[in-house]
């Protein structure tokens, strides 16, 4: 079987850290047979390439210098920094229609699974219409509350997503909610998780102050500026300290509000990390 992801974002490089549950689940249906190709927009002109194995296609939809409105930021940040990147949108999504209409002319795939609907949506109806196969559409909570608030005149187009769809697919059953008051279809809630083959066994805990771990991209919409915050209050009356793995473009504001708290000494910014 050939499926073929359709991504706001994936690896650029080995040690790229990006979307790693995508990479997981791809690994994983690798494991099983099923030989899975990506279809990604560029970063600053990058071409095709393979990652672990993995065949990356890469579609350009501007000069090299502008072309980021992807992966280092999210899309809804990368937006907020002006009036270019909204007129950015365009050329990407002209973009991604001729790229997949050139790979779908090339390639036939049985599975064309779409990752972010908006507006990705439109490219996996065409590769479906060029190529066959069925059309799956998975939606994410934070892809939804960002068009619903933010966009509502973008409604519409999720409906047709939606509606579209040979399968609609929800990572929690808070999401898939929110999207049966656009469009009321079937959907199968299909969260990400992870293989507890990958953990290690449990560590006795060391003597000295209680740590509290965060690990995640450092945007907005993860709410470290809050854990800070009630660290703060925590620190008032135990003996703790914080440690935040990760990195984005909110880490220097994060940085400053530990300062200002005066609790810089108390919390401690790893940055990126190797998966091992």
């Amino acid at each position: 079987m050939k499926v073929l992801f359709i991504v706001t974002a994936f690896q650029r490089h080995e040690k790229d850290v990006i979307t790693p549950w995508l990479l997981e689940t791809i690994k994983s249906l690798g494991d099983l047979g099923i030989e899975v190709t990506v279809f990604a927009p560029s970063y600053r002109g990058l071409a095709d390439h393979t990652i672990k194995g993995i065949p990356v296609k890469r579609f350009r939809y501007f000069f090299r210098r502008w072309e980021n409105l992807t992966h280092e930021e999210t899309t809804p940040d990368r937006l907020k920094r002006g009036l270019f990147y909204k007129g950015l949108v365009a050329f990407y999504v002209l973009g991604g229609m001729i790229g997949i209409m050139r790979l779908c002319a090339r390639e036939r795939y049985d599975i064309i699974h779409v990752h972010w609907p908006f507006p990705h949506a439109l490219f996996g109806y065409l590769g479906r219409w060029m190529c066959g196969g069925r059309l799956v559409c998975t939606f994410y909570g934070v892809e939804l509350q960002w068009v619903l608030n933010k966009m509502p005149a973008f409604r519409p187009f999720l409906k047709w997503a939606a509606r579209v769809s040979d399968e609609v697919v929800a990572i929690s059953s808070y999401t898939a909610a929110m999207l049966r008051n656009v469009e009321d279809v079937p959907i199968r809630v299909i969260p990400y998780g992870i293989s507890v083959r990958e953990l290690s066994p449990p560590v006795r805990r060391s003597s000295g102050p209680a740590t509290i771990l965060f690990v995640g991209r450092l945007v907005e919409r993860k709410g470290v500026a809050f854990l800070i915050d009630a660290f703060q209050n925590l620190c008032r009356s135990s003996d703790v300290r914080l440690v935040i793995v990760g990195d984005g473009p909110e880490r220097r504001a994060l940085e400053q509000r530990a300062r200002s708290r005066g609790i810089e000494g108390e919390v401690r910014f790893v940055g990126q990390v190797e998966a091992d």
